[in-house]
């Protein structure tokens, strides 16, 4: 976890925050793969691929189960999963749209498709995982949102309805109950659904 230095932090984050400091927990480790060395010659490939993210190495993989046997090169300038691939604490989501609520306001439309491609999506990172055997260690909890202010609790009963009409089976926690899961003093309330949960704080 990184260390935050943004002085508009509230008081009980940054005491939260103290004894972080700024490193990727998946490559802080001593069973961390090692760094390959620079490329220094000239190669030939069937196909190059430009970065070393989740993308680039997803692209790779679907590269050489398409074309067994083909010469795929792929470059990138920092190490293997480096910049957002490697900081997003372990968190995988079906949704394409970063939630219900903004692909509704900007893909109206498209919604149900957009929603059936991202369970495609993480249908295929699981079996994906489980045909090269990696441990990947999944854990299917469905999402946590939780409000920090009284005006947020009417937003999640309001998000509720709303994920319900879309199919999620979706449950409002009390304070009391969202605490069992969440044990934080900031948390008043929490629903969670088939693939979403919602929890609030005070």
């Amino acid at each position: 976890m990184a260390t935050f230095t943004d002085n508009k932090k509230s008081d009980w984050t940054k005491e939260a925050l103290k004894d972080t400091k700024k490193a990727i927990f998946w490559t802080d480790r001593p069973e961390a793969p090692g760094v390959n060395p620079s490329l220094k010659e000239t190669v030939h490939a069937d196909l190059t691929i430009v970065g070393g993210g989740y993308s680039g190495l997803w692209a790779a993989l679907q590269a050489a189960e398409d074309q067994p046997g083909r010469k795929i090169v792929l470059l990138e300038a920092e190490n293997v999963g480096f910049g957002a691939s490697t900081r997003n604490g372990g968190f995988c989501e079906s949704s394409l749209t970063h939630g219900l609520i903004n692909g509704l306001t900007h893909w109206h439309d498209e919604i149900d498709i957009l929603n059936r491609l991202g369970e495609e999506n993480i249908k295929g990172i699981v079996d994906t995982t489980k045909r090269y055997n990696i441990q990947a260690d999944f854990e299917f909890n469905g999402v946590l949102n939780m409000a920090t202010a009284e005006w947020q609790l009417d937003e999640l009963k309001d998000n509720e309805k709303l994920y319900t009409e879309y199919g999620d089976k979706v449950t409002f926690l009390d304070q009391e109950a969202a605490r069992k899961e969440l044990n934080s003093t900031n948390v008043l309330a929490k629903e969670e659904s088939k693939e979403t949960r919602f929890t609030s704080t005070p």
